[in-house]
């Protein structure tokens, strides 16, 4: 592509600044879907769940509505209860907290022999007594 554009005098008119090479106001360059193009699946989607068909009174979204809420509802269905509160209220906050499910208490993630495991295991219940270092087994 050629890096200007003729106007209506047939003069051409530079895309790009020659200095930096960024395009000059007015020109957003080449790429991407043009806006408003409705190309895009959810737009026509969303288009047609506006729609009411032919001997209905309803839109599309608004049966959609109804069967989804029908569902949980009437029918019980747990995984549109869920979808509705996920809807209405957002999902739920994950703990992603290091304290292994109780208040501050650390999370034991590897036990090299077996004194270390009583002695890990000790530290928990009192919280209070230290956990000594137990000598590790070195091969050389």
């Amino acid at each position: 592509m050629s890096e200007t554009v003729e106007n209506v005098e047939n003069q051409e008119i530079p895309l790009k600044d020659p200095k930096n090479g960024h395009f000059l106001p007015g020109h957003k360059g080449v790429g991407g879907r043009p806006k408003g193009s409705g190309l895009s699946l959810t737009t026509m989607l969303r288009r047609k769940m506006q729609e009411v068909p032919i001997g209905q009174v309803k839109s599309y979204a608004e049966q959609l509505i109804e069967n989804i809420l029908e569902s949980a509802i009437v029918q019980k269905d747990s995984q549109n209860v869920k979808l509705i509160m996920e809807y209405l209220e957002g999902k739920p906050r994950q703990n992603i907290g290091l304290d292994g499910g109780v208040e501050g208490a650390p999370i034991i993630v590897a036990v090299e022999t077996e004194d270390m495991a009583k002695k890990a295991i000790q530290a928990f219940l009192n919280q209070d007594a230290p956990i000594e270092d137990a000598p590790s087994e070195t091969n050389e």
